[in-house]
């Protein structure tokens, strides 16, 4: 948004300039950082500045004090066009928090008297809409009590002010910013990001300070940041720096210094006024410019019109601000313009994005309704965005390359709030619908102006395919007034029209059958890029509003297939996609017959996504719009399975609370996207299921694809169970062909025809259910792939959560300069993308030759696609490049040779460029591919792991291994006598390497196990094999005379008589079960109930009574004497003799090492394999000191001797020498005299380095200071200085660059990166000579471009697009003054601007004839480019004290000068002129004179 500094010119300051006064000695300070200056008065008191920051601007002036306490922006909305308030209810309710109309800025600004200050965006802060008592709508302005010379000292300066996101998402954003602003408290992080964060430049002398100046404050005089009120009290004051994510808070500076954030209505902070001050002008009469003799001063010598800051009003420019350059031309009757306003409109073209031939791709274009033509610069970047914003949106970003987007600039005569004539006549109607209107001026077929009119003509002259129109839209024929234009929706997928307001509303027309395929969309409402979404959905994708009541008509049903009123949940259109995601049945408001599959998409809801049945139906649209689609498959998603929401039944309740109960069980389940984390090690016997929902769009090939599914764990590996055996699963789904596409909105159809929603579409659910023995750890996810025949993957875990960047596509001349009538727009695509376009062969009359950015992965933000094309005429000269011959090899693909040109990028067969190759894959040979011999396998010793190889029989140098998951399994059992066998088998999932199995006999003969029983008959007895038939020897009974066996018990004569026993009943324990009272036999072993054996107990566990189990307490640790035991013993509370104990695993480690004096310490760790019982820790001091180890060595000096400890620093208790007759102690050898013993220290080597050399290691005695080479001190070193040196190595080089600008040399620094020594300079010389070949041109009608000359300062000449490139301003085909600017690269930065002027071609003076004092001259008329004329007259040859009469119409051609003198020769000479529009102001830009001719006047 525009602002405008309007000027006040008053008579009364023009007369008193030139009256005499008395002029005060005045000096002009040097001001510093910290000086103060006294200026100006709020509320009758003075007001005291410090300069707190210096910079481009100049010094920064602070007020020392804050000067009041006031609300930044009050929150009301009287205005209900304000600029600001209206975008968003929370600025009602709080204030907003935008600088640039806000009711601070607005009174800091002003010098109105009480009561009258402007406030910009019409809502005053008056009272009840800011906060206590602190309205000041009824104060005078800030400046109202300065003088004018004292506000003439405040520099009007433009300066950045950061935005939060109404405003940047509305496009009020300057430069090439990408973020906002960090909220950070502490003064110095709070400008952490400030360079990338959203801004706009505004324009004003005072202000409040931003985070930036804020900071520097702080840089600069540390705590004078923090502001005092004048009562001395630390006080918060407002920064001008919004909370930039959120649209009405404030950043300010709280007493204590940080940063804060504050709602703006709020009237309690104050306000702490900065301007810059304009040190060329302001003089001081007084003071030193310290605290207590500031400077006093003012600029009186500046001459300054009258001060305030406004709105500026509609600008009434008449003049296009865009190219016509490419343009249509129509000519509309009465049927369409029935006022004749728009007759004959010329409609701008400009080519917003254009991937591929308008052929291949969806073509979109968008007219602008409510734009003047000075507007059309804002229509043009209004589409840009609210496109770039849309394209965010799937399914449409899926395709945002398949889309070609032009922008038509219909210009209007008025705004479109001012209510005024627009193009297209669109009024509001009571239901806050868009409508073109029929009635408004009589037109009665403009609401049919897009297919007849502009898409005829469009197709004609823009569109690739180049249709000529088939009828005249003036003669409407009856019975065939649609028919003759269905054509046009099959070359334009859709049109829309921008209507430039920010009133909030939207509408779709679609009917191709009776010509409607259009929508309407505003270009600044608070959701205005969420609207164009929204209306493209009901346009191009066939969706229907999901948030209308009422009853569903069948028709509509049929067309919005979003929609249905199928309460069956076995019926309903969507029933596959039930349970996926948010896909539901609902009624879309409480009664509604009306259903929906979502409440959670933009088309009942513009702040959420396309759900997922809109996506679907969008992806099936779109893929019969453009070739080279054949598969849809949505974002998959992993859930616990629980066996919830599974099946049709569990979708019968309709109602809005079951809808969102079952969100919430979904978001409760949900292990994929976002929530991938919520998988934990708690999820052993779970089920899991992977699930989506894939749409075949081809109507012939059916498809198969491989879902896979696995547990990760954090390192990437995977998961097993206990056993080793991977958690994963595998699961192939056939997806067949959809057959009823040719049913479903098929290319050329006027209208849906009934299909059915479910051809072509499979439901895939992947269900796995996790072993209870997996060996799951933290940190482990869920993964999977789905795959298609080929092994691509089509999308895996990480698809939901991937990173998405933006591209854009410029369209350029060779030479670096951009093609007219182009807007490159933006869209965005995932990370890591290769693009895949193939450009259009032409944009409007060019010929395209190469592009740059292509087949490389897009991986950073800002990434440029740039298609090259050229004039048709133009000349091109190949600069070709042989690329040899290649031969093929197994793995790589070979070449034929053939040549490439640089310039063209195309490929030519021979050296001339004479045969040029189309076809680039006819030069490739294919990969041989690999001729592999049948595999070898080999098996470890152990069976664990097999190992398949393959060499190929081309090269054996190429070798492929794979290695196989091993299981095992006993295949055959051991045996008490044989062994048994077990079988490996391992399993490849490379499909080239089969399935092996090995059979092994490794399990040992159990050996026979005799049963203790006796076996017998009446001849013996005998043992049994429990595991075979075998048996021991039989032997003989030993019968006593009882006649049993006494080895056996065999009887003779078994006759039987019970012999009853009662076992008595016993009551349960904890580990011991009870039974109730019951009889046994001794003899035959039955039991019974009753004492005479009548009633058998045939279920002998029926007498049983259970264990009661073990209550415990909790378990008691002891340690054994030595710790190397640690017990728990836990005791039953039923019996405190019911004990359980269990033994740790002790491990030990010193924890503290022991002394010569003192113990050292053993940390013992018992670990129970028992769950009940934790582990213990004990540390014990249990290692004992070390005591002295004395040296035997005697260490001594001239007094005695003694031994050393050689742990520690102590000693022996000295003894006396016991010098014998040869002076030497008998105990310790010390001499008197001194012999020397060589006590040799270790001198360590020294590593060479690039600054000095190094030097070897070697040893030096301490007693006589000698060198030797070796520790036993034999080899001496007689010259230290020179053994042993190592040379210094070499430096490891790097370079800094220091880029030459146009004013500074710049330097390439080559330094040693390790002792940072500078090896060499070299200067860049700058560029300081920077040239057009031609600053004048003359009109010819064709775009001229004139070429730059850029040399540094020792002459030599720069090369374009090495060391600079060149950007024209666009539309220089015309008379006018063009910017050229020369942006600096590799060795050079910085920009330079040049500009250049195209004038009027010259006239030439056709007749001259005489008169009686006077003449007339008559000149060849120029009709194009010209405004008028000038006719120059003089009785010197040398024109001197000429007069000049200027004509001021094009078409005059003659021109009488009267009242001359008689008798006198006269030279006359003509020259044509354009008035044009520079920055705003009229300018003339005159032709060159024509050739001068003599007249000699009559008397």
């Amino acid at each position: 948004m525009t602002k405008k500094i309007t000027a006040i010119f008053l008579a009364l300051c023009m007369a008193i300039s030139v009256l005499p006064m008395t002029i005060q000695a005045a000096s002009k300070p040097d001001i510093k950082v910290g000086d103060y200056v006294k200026m100006g008065a709020y509320n009758n008191v003075s007001i005291l500045w410090r300069c707190v920051s210096i910079d481009n601007n100049g010094p920064l002036m602070l007020a020392d004090k804050i000067v009041d306490t006031l609300a930044y922006d009050a929150k009301t909305n009287d205005n209900s066009n304000s600029k600001s308030h209206s975008r968003s209810y929370k600025r009602d309710d709080y204030g907003s928090n935008y600088w640039k109309d806000s009711n601070m800025r607005s009174w800091l600004n002003s010098t109105a008297a009480e009561g009258k200050v402007d406030w910009l965006c019409g809502n005053p802060p008056k009272d009840g809409y800011v906060s206590g008592v602190g309205a000041y709508n009824e104060k005078a302005g800030f400046l109202n009590a300065f003088s004018k010379s004292e506000i003439a000292a405040m520099k009007t300066v433009t300066q950045r002010s950061l935005v939060s996101h109404p405003e940047y998402n509305k496009g009020i954003v300057d430069g090439d910013a990408n973020s906002d602003l960090l909220y950070y408290t502490d003064i110095s992080e709070a400008v952490a990001n400030y360079d990338s964060s959203y801004f706009e430049t505004t324009t004003e002398k005072v202000f409040l300070l931003d985070v930036k100046q804020a900071n520097a404050v702080w840089k600069n005089l540390k705590g004078y940041y923090v502001a005092y009120n004048n009562d001395g009290m630390a006080w918060p004051y407002w920064l001008r720096t919004p909370v930039t994510d959120c649209n009405h808070d404030m950043r300010y500076i709280s007493s204590s210094g940080q940063v804060g954030r504050y709602a703006p209505w709020y009237s309690d902070l104050g306000v702490r006024p900065a301007f810059y001050l304009d040190s060329e002008y302001f003089v001081t009469t007084s003071g030193s410019g310290s605290q207590s003799s500031p400077y006093i001063g003012s600029a009186p010598n500046k001459q300054e019109d009258d001060y305030t800051i406004s709105e500026p009003a509609e600008d009434a420019n008449p003049d296009w601000n865009v190219s016509t350059e490419q343009s249509i031309q129509l000519t509309l009757g009465p049927w369409y313009s029935n006022d004749r306003k728009y007759s004959n409109p010329t409609i701008p073209v400009y080519t917003i994005q254009k991937t591929r031939s308008d052929t291949e791709n969806m073509v979109v274009v968008v007219c602008g309704e409510g734009y003047t033509k000075s507007q059309q610069g804002k229509f043009i970047n209004d589409v840009k965005r609210l496109w770039q914003d849309a394209m965010k949106y799937e399914p449409y970003r899926s395709y945002a390359d398949r889309f070609n987007v032009y922008a038509l600039c219909t210009a209007s005569e008025s705004t479109f709030d001012n209510g005024g004539s627009t193009f297209f006549d669109v009024i509001v109607d009571k239901y806050n619908s868009p409508v073109i209107s029929n009635n408004l001026h009589g037109s009665q077929w403009k609401n049919h102006i897009f297919e007849r009119c502009i898409g005829p003509e469009f197709i004609e002259k823009i569109h690739d395919a180049h249709i000529k129109k088939k009828c005249d839209p003036n003669t409407i024929p009856s019975g065939s007034e649609y028919e003759p234009y269905y054509y046009v929706h099959d070359y334009i997928a859709q049109f829309a029209m921008v209507v430039n307001t920010k009133s909030d509303f939207g509408g779709a027309y679609n009917n191709r059958e009776y010509g409607f395929h259009y929508f309407i969309s505003p270009s600044d409402s608070y959701r205005a890029s969420k609207t164009f979404a929204h209306e493209f959905g009901h346009g191009l994708l066939g969706l229907g509003d999901e948030y209308s009541n009422g009853y569903l008509l069948d028709d509509k049903e049929l067309k919005s297939l979003n929609l249905s009123s199928v309460e069956d949940p076995e019926k309903i259109k969507w029933r596959q996609l039930l349970g996926f995601r948010n896909t539901y049945t609902c009624r879309n408001a409480y009664g509604s017959k009306m259903l929906v599959s979502n409440y959670e998409c933009i088309m009942r809801d513009t702040n959420y996504q396309f759900c997922e049945v809109c996506r679907l139906q969008g992806f099936k649209r779109m893929s019969q719009l453009v070739k080279d689609v054949d598969l849809y498959v949505a974002t998959p998603e992993v859930k616990e399975y629980t066996g919830a929401y599974s099946k049709p039944s569990d979708f019968t309740d309709l109602e809005t609370s079951s809808y969102y109960n079952y969100t919430y069980n979904r978001n409760d389940r949900l292990l994929s996207g976002n929530s991938k984390s919520r998988f934990n090690n708690n999820m052993n016997g779970k089920k899991i299921e992977l699930r989506t929902v894939i749409q075949n769009i081809s109507d012939k090939n059916a498809r198969q694809l491989k879902f896979k599914m696995w547990i990760k764990h954090s390192d990437g590996s995977v998961a097993t169970d206990s056993s080793g055996n991977p958690l994963q699963t595998v699961k192939t789904f056939d997806i067949p062909v959809w057959n009823d596409k040719a049913n479903f909105w098929p290319l050329g159809a006027l209208d849906h025809i009934k299909s059915d929603f479910n051809s072509g579409l499979k439901s895939c659910s992947l269900i796995y259910q996790i072993p209870s023995d997996a060996q799951l750890k933290s940190g482990d996810t869920v993964a999977f792939q789905v795959l298609d025949e080929n092994g691509n993957v089509l999308a895996d875990d990480n698809t939901e959560t991937q990173r998405y960047t933006t591209v854009s596509i410029q369209y350029k001349f060779e030479d670096g300069s951009e093609i007219p009538n182009t807007a490159g727009g933006t869209f965005t695509v995932p990370y890591g993308t290769k693009l895949d376009l193939t450009p259009a062969k032409t944009l409007y009359d060019y010929e395209f030759i190469k592009v740059d950015g292509l087949n490389k992965p897009i991986v950073s933000d800002g990434t440029v696609v740039t298609y090259y094309y050229k004039n048709k005429n133009e000349e091109h000269t190949h600069n070709l490049t042989l690329v040899a011959a290649k031969a093929a090899t197994c793995t790589t693909a070979g070449n034929s040779a053939y040549y490439t040109c640089d310039g063209c990028d195309k490929w030519f067969a021979d050296a001339t460029g004479s045969v040029e190759i189309t076809d680039k894959t006819s030069v490739e040979i294919a990969p041989l591919n690999h001729d592999w011999n049948a595999p070898d396998y080999t098996w470890n010793a152990d069976n664990t792991v097999c190992t398949a190889t393959r060499t190929c029989k081309r090269d054996a140098g190429h070798k492929e291994t794979a290695t196989a998951t091993v299981t095992s399994a006993q295949t055959k059992a051991p045996t008490c006598t044989a062994k048994g066998e077990t079988t490996y088998t391992a399993a490849f999932t490379e499909a080239w390497a089969n399935t092996q199995t090995k059979t092994v006999d490794n399990i040992a003969a159990l050996g026979h196990d005799w049963s203790t029983a006796w076996t017998g008959d009446s001849t013996g007895h005998w043992h049994k094999c429990t595991r075979c038939d075998a048996t021991t020897t039989k032997a003989a009974h030993d019968y006593g005379s009882d006649n049993v066996c006494d080895t056996c018990g065999y009887n003779k004569t078994v006759p039987h008589t019970h012999n009853l026993t009662l076992v008595a009943a016993k009551a349960a324990t904890c580990t011991t079960a009870g039974n109730s009272a019951y009889y046994t036999c001794d003899g035959c072993d039955k039991w019974f109930a009753d004492a005479t054996g009548s009633v058998e107990i045939t279920d002998k566990t029926s007498v049983e009574i259970a264990p009661l189990n073990h209550d415990w307490n909790a378990p008691d640790y002891t340690w054994n004497a030595d710790n190397t035991v640690c017990t728990a013993t836990r005791t039953c509370k039923r019996d405190a003799g019911h004990k359980e104990t269990a033994t740790a695993t002790v491990t030990s480690a010193q924890t503290k090492a022991p002394t010569c004096t003192a113990k050292g310490e053993t940390t013992y760790t018992a670990a129970f394999t028992e769950a009940w019982a934790n582990t213990q820790t004990k540390t014990v001091d249990n290692i004992a000191a070390l005591g002295h180890d004395w040296s035997t060595a005697w260490t001594g000096d001239s007094t005695g001797h003694w031994h050393k400890c050689t742990r520690c620093d102590a000693t022996t208790t000295k003894a006396a020498h016991d010098y014998g007759s040869d002076n030497v102690c008998d105990t310790c050898g010390y001499n008197k005299t001194v012999p020397h013993t060589h006590n040799l220290t270790l001198v360590a080597a020294k590593a060479a380095t690039c600054t000095e050399g190094g030097k070897k290691a070697y040893y030096k005695c301490e007693g006589c200071g000698k060198f030797y080479e070796d520790v036993l001190g034999t080899k001496e070193i007689t010259d230290l200085a020179s053994w042993g040196n190592i040379a210094k190595i070499a430096h490891t080089t790097k370079q800094t660059v220091t880029k030459a600008t146009p004013t500074a040399n710049g330097k390439i620094v080559n330094y040693c990166s390790v002792c940072k020594k500078t090896l060499s300079t070299t200067v860049i010389p700058k560029a300081s000579s920077i040239k057009l070949k031609a600053t004048s041109l003359t009109y010819n009608g064709k775009v001229r471009t004139p070429k730059v000359i850029v040399k540094d300062e020792t002459g030599k000449t720069l090369v374009k697009n090495t060391d600079y490139t060149v950007s024209y301003a666009k539309g220089r085909k015309y008379v006018g003054k063009y910017a050229v600017k020369i942006t600096f690269k590799g060795k050079y930065s910085g920009t330079k601007t040049l500009y250049f002027t195209i004038k009027p071609k010259a006239t030439s003076i056709s007749s001259l004839k005489a008169g009686s004092k006077k003449f007339t001259v008559k000149w060849k008329k120029q009709a194009t480019q010209t405004t008028g004329y000038q006719v120059q007259y003089s009785a010197s040859s040398k024109f001197s004290k000429a007069k000049t009469v200027t004509v001021g119409k094009n078409r005059t051609v003659s021109k009488k000068i009267s009242k001359l003198s008689g008798k006198k020769k006269y030279y006359v000479r003509v020259r044509a002129y354009k008035t044009v529009k520079i920055n705003g102001k009229s300018i003339r830009i005159y032709s060159g004179w024509s050739k001068t001719k003599t007249v000699t006047t009559k008397k």
